[in-house]
């Protein structure tokens, strides 16, 4: 019986012994966590060696409401922002991490933001270090900033006790009511490494007091070759049947106009091959809501609303044809994905071009059917 206790008690030490347990944790006190980092171009060496300036915003815990000491600040007074710069971006982290008494940790980063300046220039050198951590959520947003991207960091809308979480919401919720292109950092690293599919991030502004989503940034591979503006990039959505985009002014007079808002979006395309030629046709159908006119109009007749749709889709055809022109001859970039779905659904045909070069020359064209869902209440 002793015996059997014994070997008990030795398989007892023997298996807990071996259990590493977190022999590398790192408790949550000894980190510091970053919320939104922002790369800029900074000035060369003497020697003429190109440098960047990477920026970080820091939470305070100390200063936010509830925290140990009582807190109650906001804005840019519950945040530090500290910057270093360095040859590549892994070299400025580590001049940053000189400076701190605590690790860096990125695992809460929820944006990065890069200047639109060095985006022109390529980020392939940018992002492969961030690609290779894997700490790095790649969820967060990635986003390219006009001017300065660290002037993003210290913008303070004091909508938020953390700045960064007010253009982290503006995204997110511009994207949930399809608004906004939901494009992340992951996404930008599955479109930059398909060979049929062209990477777009979101443009946004900063001011000192505001932060605006202002478009979208094209790239060709991870060089930005342009943008496309806040309505241009609602018909490019349309195109690629992600969303309905936001609220539209529509003229149909001198004088008279109405605001609609589409809510409801179909979007079919159809691709042929003519005498070697690439032929794409889109069907688009919206439902949209009548959010105000300067005009009369009896709601109960359908025949004014067919007239009304009719002069909407007409609109729509010719602003979202000049999309299609800007991204063919413009920026000769494929951000409508028509790449992926041809070698997804046409891979013999694709397999025989450039499409590359076969983009531009591609006979695009589309059409719209537009009803109207809702057009409010009317007092006679």
């Amino acid at each position: 019986m002793r015996s059997k206790l014994f070997l008990v008690f030795l398989l007892f030490v023997f298996t807990f012994s071996s259990l590493t347990g977190c022999w590398d944790r790192r408790e949550l006190e000894e980190r510091i966590s970053v919320i939104a980092i922002s790369i800029d171009q900074a000035e060369p060496t003497e020697e003429g060696e190109a440098m960047v300036l990477v920026s970080l915003q820091i939470p305070i815990p100390i200063k936010i409401s509830g925290g140990a000491e009582g807190g109650g600040a906001g804005g840019m007074d519950a945040v530090r922002v500290i910057s270093s710069t360095g040859f590549t971006v892994a070299d400025a982290f580590s001049n940053l991490q000189k400076r701190l008494n605590q690790q860096l940790f990125l695992g809460h980063t929820r944006v990065i933001s890069v200047s639109e300046d060095l985006a022109r220039e390529g980020l392939e050198e940018i992002l492969d270090g961030f690609r290779r951590d894997p700490a790095l959520r790649r969820l967060l947003w990635f986003v390219i900033v006009e001017g300065k991207a660290r002037d993003m960091l210290y913008s303070d809308a004091k909508l938020e006790q953390i700045p960064m979480v007010y253009i982290m919401s503006l995204i997110e919720n511009g994207a949930r009511e399809q608004r906004i292109p939901d494009i992340t950092l992951g996404q930008f690293y599955i479109s930059e490494s398909n060979n049929a599919m062209e990477p777009i991030a979101n443009y946004v502004r900063a001011g000192e007091e505001d932060i605006s989503w202002d478009g979208t940034a094209l790239f060709n591979g991870t060089k930005m070759v342009g943008r496309l503006n806040p309505m241009e990039s609602w018909y490019m959505m349309q195109l690629r049947g992600e969303g309905p985009g936001g609220d539209r002014v529509i003229h149909t007079g001198d004088e008279e106009h109405m605001v609609i808002r589409p809510k409801q979006l179909s979007t079919k395309k159809k691709v042929s091959f003519p005498k070697g030629e690439v032929h794409i046709h889109y069907d688009i159908s919206i439902e949209a809501n009548l959010i105000e006119k300067n005009f009369k109009l009896d709601m109960n007749r359908s025949e004014e609303l067919q007239s009304l749709a009719k002069i909407v889709e007409k609109e729509f055809e010719k602003e979202a044809q000049e999309v299609i022109e800007i991204l063919q001859q413009e920026y000769k970039t494929d951000a409508l994905r028509i790449g992926r779905y041809i070698k997804a659904y046409h891979y013999k045909e694709w397999q025989a071009m450039n499409w590359g070069e076969e983009f531009p020359k591609s006979n695009i064209t589309v059409s719209y059917d537009v009803a109207f869902r809702r057009t409010g209440m009317q007092l006679n």
